[in-house]
């Protein structure tokens, strides 16, 4: 809303404002959702290595059950299992924290930009209501010569 203000008390050409508004709201947006990109990858990496360290428990039981041959004991394949069953823990531990924040974040994003774009669309356009009694400002349009353009232009800075 700011720019959008400074780019009308400047009295600059309202399609360049908007221009200027638009790029400076996606760029906005743009930074607050790049934040959430190592969010996205360790909730969806963190079940993954879970499960990895769940097949290497498993792994780790069936080795051991095949070495004690036909001495089989309960308490052999413990290891293994309790190995397996805490990376899987630990693996969704990790991911449900992180993917209900990230889901959180992305709403909150979602929700600025539908605010941003609502500001300025009201700020640009008139309320409907109000549309009998609107009158378009008058303006004048000058040809853009170079002694105006140098002028225009340092009026923008």
């Amino acid at each position: 809303m700011a720019q959008a203000i400074r780019g009308i008390t400047r009295q600059l050409p309202e399609p360049l404002v908007r221009e200027e508004v638009l790029r400076y709201g996606c760029n906005a947006l743009f930074q607050l959702r790049r934040g959430l990109r190592p969010l996205e990858v360790i909730g969806s990496l963190s079940p993954l290595l879970g499960l990895l360290g769940t097949v290497m428990g498993m792994i780790a039981a069936f080795q051991q059950l095949q070495a004690a041959g036909n001495k089989v004991n309960p308490a052999i394949l413990s290891g293994g299992i309790w190995e397996a069953l805490l990376t899987t823990a630990v693996g969704l531990c990790v991911a449900i924290p992180v993917v209900a924040l990230l889901n959180y974040l992305e709403r909150r994003v979602d929700h600025l930009a539908h605010e941003m774009d609502n500001l300025v669309t009201q700020l640009f356009t008139p309320e409907l209501s109000a549309a009998s009694t609107y009158q378009a400002p008058n303006t004048v349009v000058t040809p853009l010569t170079a002694s105006n353009k140098q002028a225009r232009h340092a009026s923008a800075i």
